[in-house]
């Protein structure tokens, strides 16, 4: 009902403005809806592991929750309990504290050796 006094408001509003302003207000308007359209929410697969909320913003690598903003690599969604998995921002903090870490070599010789255990964890399960 509020939508519907919302968008007669505006059809009134706008017939009332001279020809010359209609143009680019009704461009402006259409590109608002399609590009910053507050009311399209991406469905995805993915909820947070941390909130439990489906607000999700998908990304090649990761996914980042809405509601808590926190950030969480889709390779270890499923394969890591909820309960454990780690925030990127918390790894990140976690793996500044080991200086051998800053290496970029050994960092991901570590990171694919953890990679592997949690492969070798889900082909035994």
């Amino acid at each position: 009902m509020i939508i519907q006094e919302l968008l007669f408001s505006i059809q009134v509003a706008f017939s009332q403005l001279p020809f010359k302003f209609k143009y680019p207000i009704l461009i402006l308007l259409i590109s608002y809806l399609i590009f910053f359209n507050p009311f399209r929410i991406m469905p995805s697969k993915y909820r947070c592991p941390r909130c439990k909320s489906t607000r999700i913003i998908e990304y090649d690598d990761f996914i980042e929750c809405s509601n808590c903003l926190l950030d969480f690599d889709k390779e270890l969604i499923g394969k890591v309990p909820d309960e454990e998995l780690m925030a990127r921002k918390e790894m990140g903090g976690l793996l500044n504290g080991f200086e051998e870490l800053k290496d970029p070599k050994k960092a991901k010789e570590f990171f694919d050796s953890i990679m592997d255990d949690l492969d070798d964890l889900d082909g035994s399960a």
